[in-house]
């Protein structure tokens, strides 16, 4: 049954204020894949993988999005024919009129998220992010310009989008200071005259500007400005996310044997078997938690000796310096130590959305088997 009061572009609020879309990491294409955002949420399914089968359970359903961890689309597409699997993906999803939502390294670096998990299944005490997140994206716009024309320029850069702050608009910082240029033959000088050194009493200002309004901003800036070169300085801000990062370092409350933590795991995440790399320890109390793949994440932990390290997989070089560097990793595979994704994504949805069905689809199996 549909939910008239919501739409697609509402579901995806909803994930996001579990598991911010800030937080995705640079080059991973999460966030939508196949929409319409006007579309009422008629249900929603959640899998790990979009695949045509995928797709198909989630209309079963009666669902009309499928969030899914991994984006189905890593690169873009130059044309749809059937037989290549991206593209069946895409014309499943048109056949079937189901919208694809992707949440993946926002899912992986969020508090909360799979690492929080799976510490969560094992009983550990959660710590911080083994690496935390910091984020490049907004910028500082700053300028130069005489006291009468500030709030002109000003007023240009906010209306662009400038001078935004959380929940307060038209933000910015201006402070006095002492300009000095020296126009040369065929300028057309503000102030002055061509040939004489000039120094003016002018305003700093200081304004936010989004990766994305920003050559909007110059642009109104430029315009706005009374001089006829007017400077300005660009400035890329890097801010942390407090909580958030790949992986977490946890501990157990009290010291268990190797084999019992091991064991742990395997019923934790429903396996019969794990890879182990380096020798193991006899007892288990420190561990470093990554989901999916840790391979970004070895050095960090070989910086604290003792801890286990638990992930999903490691390439081969990767295993080689976990060896070489004295640690223990613990390899529950890529889709092993993510499969918890779906159980923990319908629990989220199901608690902020109880009116829309929540669906699991989990069709989909580790693709490299034991023989």
């Amino acid at each position: 049954m549909s939910n008239p009061g919501l739409t697609h572009a509402d579901f995806r609020q909803i994930v996001d204020s579990a598991f911010p879309f800030a937080y995705t990491l640079a080059d991973d294409p999460s966030g939508w894949a196949v929409v319409d955002e006007r579309r009422p949420l008629e249900g929603a399914a959640v899998a790990l993988e979009a695949t045509p089968r995928t797709i198909e359970a989630a209309a079963d359903a009666g669902a009309s999005v499928l969030l899914v961890h991994h984006p189905p689309f890593f690169t873009p597409l130059r044309s749809l024919r059937a037989g290549d699997p991206a593209s069946d993906v895409a014309l499943s999803a048109s056949r079937y009129g189901i919208d694809l939502l992707a949440a993946h390294t926002n899912v992986d670096c969020a508090p909360g998220g799979l690492s929080d998990r799976l510490c969560e299944l094992l009983g550990l005490e959660i710590g911080a992010a083994i690496e935390p997140l910091s984020a490049r994206g907004d910028y500082k716009l700053t300028t130069f310009v005489p006291s009468e024309h500030a709030d002109v320029v000003a007023d240009a850069i906010f209306n662009s989008g400038g001078g935004v702050i959380g929940d307060y608009a038209r933000c910015g910082f201006r402070s006095p200071g002492l300009g000095s240029y020296l126009p040369l033959k065929g300028a057309d000088p503000y102030s002055g005259r061509v040939g004489a050194q000039s120094r003016e009493p002018e305003l700093r200002i200081e304004v936010l500007a989004p990766r994305a309004k920003l050559p909007a901003c110059i642009a109104a800036l430029v315009a706005a400005h009374p001089y006829e070169e007017p400077a300005y300085d660009v400035y890329p801000l890097e801010r942390m996310h407090p909580g958030a990062g790949l992986g977490r370092w946890a501990q157990l409350p009290s010291a268990v044997s190797f084999r019992q933590f091991t064991e742990s795991l395997k019923h934790a995440l429903g396996l019969k078997h794990l890879r182990r790399v380096g020798r193991a320890p006899r007892r288990v109390k420190h561990v470093a938690v990554c989901t999916g793949s840790g391979r970004s994440l070895i050095g960090h932990v070989a910086a604290k000796p003792g801890t286990l390290f638990v992930t999903g997989e490691l390439g081969y070089h990767d295993q080689r310096r976990v060896e070489q560097l004295e640690m223990c990793a613990l390899e529950a595979g890529h889709f092993g130590s993510e499969r918890i994704f779906i159980e923990m994504m319908a629990d989220t949805l199901s608690r902020s959305i109880p009116e829309v069905p929540i669906v699991r689809i989990a069709l989909e199996r580790e693709p490299a088997i034991m023989i």
